[in-house]
């Protein structure tokens, strides 16, 4: 933390570069994410004041509105919250958003104006920032990176910074950066993850299991992204070892059971062996079953058998074994509708009637669904345009089955959730090029 809060003072000195990129490594993202939490610290020795945005982008002028809804609400809470037990002077924020300060040819201009002015009520002093931090969730990435060069065509105050990452993997930002290298700067963490995590693993009493558990499963986890098959299965062995040993005294090891045969099958995934990632699969499988006897809490063995039946379901897909698939994604979805786990149910649901469609069993496929729609009930319009509740009302079309689910019923759920034009949204859920032409929503 201490690294990367060195390289981020240094990139923030850069008055003319107002947005600061940090192009990580793939396994240095819970770094990165734990650094936004950092920043936020009052005893990290970071003196600026970091604003964290966790928003799905649509369009630019409703994320616009919508990040100034949220830094509106942020200020409420901070101004309405008891206070009497912080050890430093928490005096109330006495400035509000301005939503009138539109500029018709730039989507951005109200946001980046807000911050401006918020920045210079703050009265922060040379050498502090008011950062924006966006924890993004991209359903349109290219109208993210259009918003961003609508915030670059602004006046901003040379105390605001505007924080972005991405990864060598996805580098969802290079290009933009790029093109934009006067205004835009990019920090390399190069952090030792490997040998961080070991070290980190081996914190603890050395004649702990627990110790020598995580030890093995770092040494596991690494391995698997390191395409090393043998040495992942050593370490897989170790770390079943060590559970298998401890469960007469803990039955929750199960737990870690379950973990390593699902780290095994996902690994034989990697190398297209999709006949052991089902065996291991269906260990992970048999564990979760067990771990009703073993910990007798009916809640916990249904936590477990949903995440292992969704595995080795969507390994049944893969072979087209749609029988078996089928049984797993439904009992999957009756026990996240038990856990009340209502985006992991959605997502059982859909898979459950995609296979039916597949086994050329249309009706089935509806009657999955129809209690699928009374879930979404339970959730935000954002959360439900940011599942895969699209491609649920995209199988009720397809299926096409009026007994169960009319069109106009569809219809009328689309609507609400997608705006006007529903009928492209469903239709381009899974589609990484489309970009949304709808209202959020009619709520």
């Amino acid at each position: 933390m201490d690294l990367l809060l060195e390289k981020w003072e240094v990139a923030a000195e850069n008055v003319d570069k107002p947005i600061v990129r940090i192009h990580a490594e793939e396994n240095e993202n819970g770094m990165i994410e734990a650094f936004h939490t950092y920043l936020l610290g009052t005893d990290t020795g970071n003196l600026d004041v970091p604003i964290i945005f966790d928003r799905v982008f649509r369009d630019e002028d409703s994320y616009s509105i919508g990040l100034l809804k949220d830094l509106d609400e942020l200020i409420n809470t901070w101004n309405n919250s008891n206070k009497e037990n912080l050890a430093f002077e928490a005096p109330p924020i006495l400035w509000t958003v301005d939503f009138s300060l539109r500029d018709t040819n730039n989507p951005a201009f109200i946001f980046v104006e807000n911050l401006n002015r918020l920045s210079k009520f703050l009265k922060l002093g040379k050498g502090k920032n008011l950062v924006a931090i966006f924890k993004v969730t991209l359903i349109n990435l290219s109208g993210f990176i259009n918003w961003l060069g609508f915030i670059l065509k602004c006046e901003i105050d040379p105390s605001v910074k505007l924080l972005i990452d991405d990864t060598v993997d996805e580098p969802l930002f290079e290009a933009f950066c790029k093109k934009h290298s006067s205004q835009t700067i990019t920090i390399f963490p190069e952090l030792d993850m490997d040998n961080a995590m070991q070290q980190l693993a081996s914190m603890g009493k050395p004649n702990d299991p627990a110790v020598n558990y995580r030890k093995s499963f770092v040494k596991l986890m690494q391995a698997i992204s390191k395409r090393e098959e043998k040495e992942a299965l050593k370490n897989a062995n170790d770390c079943l070892d060590i559970a298998i040993d401890n469960l007469e005294k803990n039955p929750y090891w199960i737990g870690q059971v379950i973990a390593v045969y699902s780290a095994l099958a996902n690994d034989q995934i990697g190398y297209k062996n999709f006949q052991k990632a089902i065996a291991y699969a269906s260990e992970a499988v048999e564990a979760a079953n067990a771990s009703g006897d073993l910990i007798g809490d009916e809640y916990i063995q249904k936590k477990f058998l949903g995440q292992s039946l969704m595995l080795r379901g969507a390994l049944f897909t893969t072979q087209k074994i749609w029988d078996k698939a089928i049984d797993d994604f439904a009992k999957s979805a009756s026990y996240y509708k038990y856990t009340q786990d209502h985006i992991l149910g959605i997502e059982a649901n859909r898979m459950t009637a995609y296979c039916y469609l597949k086994y050329g069993d249309r009706s089935s496929a509806c009657r999955q669904l129809a209690p699928t729609l009374a879930i979404a009930k339970h959730l935000s319009v954002e959360t439900i345009q940011a599942s895969t509740f699209a491609g649920v009302l995209e199988i009720l079309l397809d299926s096409n089955d009026q007994k169960c689910v009319s069109d106009q019923e569809v219809e009328e759920i689309g609507l609400l959730y997608f705006g006007k034009n529903w009928m492209k949204e469903i239709r381009n859920w899974k589609n990484p090029e489309y970009a949304p032409e709808t209202e959020a929503a009619l709520t």
